[in-house]
């Protein structure tokens, strides 16, 4: 008896994704789809570069180091139309962890300050990060993909908490916020500003403290001279 196999080429391929993004120690698959459906075509993958990238015989890619790479499906017939194509693929540096130079940071009303995450590993490809803040006391507003202004709105505390887009990893900081700083109002007038005395005479020097701050005055003089509080020449 002589059996026949009868195999159907295939006149097409097409595999998802284009392009392929996985982490460092990830994996994530390719699919190829064969055209006409009944094609007894299979697919034998190569991967151009395995140190960045391995792919098995299931079209499953597991990022070694962080590159680009080449991934190139070939059918086993070798007669279907774009099997010179190669498909790119990225391996990236995953977050594994992100962290705060400080964990507390006070702030006046009406001035801001910038929290800036520090990522494990510094080569982490997605740094996108989320921020919320526990209450109306500061005003957030996103500074690129990772950093965060705070500007103080209303004196008190507020905890502001980030969390990083690629593995959910949280850092928090505890934001103090200050009344805003009083204008120095302070003026001092001495009277009498000018003097013509003899030698060995002496006069008084008065001096007026207007304004909200300490109303103490402390005399000085450029030259050698006796004074007291009261300045006396």
């Amino acid at each position: 008896m002589l059996k026949i196999t009868v195999k159907q080429p295939s006149t097409a391929l097409s595999v998802t994704p284009k392009e392929l993004t996985v982490r460092t120690g990830d994996s994530a698959d390719l699919k190829a789809v064969f055209t006409p459906a009944n094609s007894t075509d299979t697919i034998i993958w190569k991967s151009y570069n395995n140190s960045v990238a391995t792919v098995d015989v299931n079209g499953r890619v597991t990022g070694a180091k962080a590159e680009q790479h080449l991934l190139r499906p070939e059918p086993t017939m070798e007669k279907t139309a774009g099997t010179n194509d190669c498909y790119y693929g990225y391996c990236a540096d995953g977050v594994k962890g992100v962290s705060l130079d400080s964990s507390e940071k006070t702030v006046r009303v009406d001035s801001s300050v910038t929290l800036i995450p520090i990522f494990n590993p510094a080569t982490a490809f997605n740094k996108a990060m989320t921020w919320k803040a526990s209450n109306s006391n500061v005003k957030i507003e996103a500074v690129g993909i990772s950093n965060l202004k705070v500007t103080g709105v209303k004196a008190g505390t507020a905890m502001v908490t980030g969390t990083t887009t690629d593995g959910g990893f949280s850092v928090s900081c505890l934001i103090t916020i200050l009344p805003k700083q009083k204008e120095n109002d302070t003026k001092v007038t001495v009277s009498p500003k000018t003097k013509y005395l003899a030698k060995g005479k002496s006069f008084y020097v008065t001096a007026t403290v207007t304004g909200s701050s300490n109303k103490k005055v402390k005399w000085t003089s450029k030259q050698k001279i006796s004074c007291n509080r009261n300045f006396r020449r």
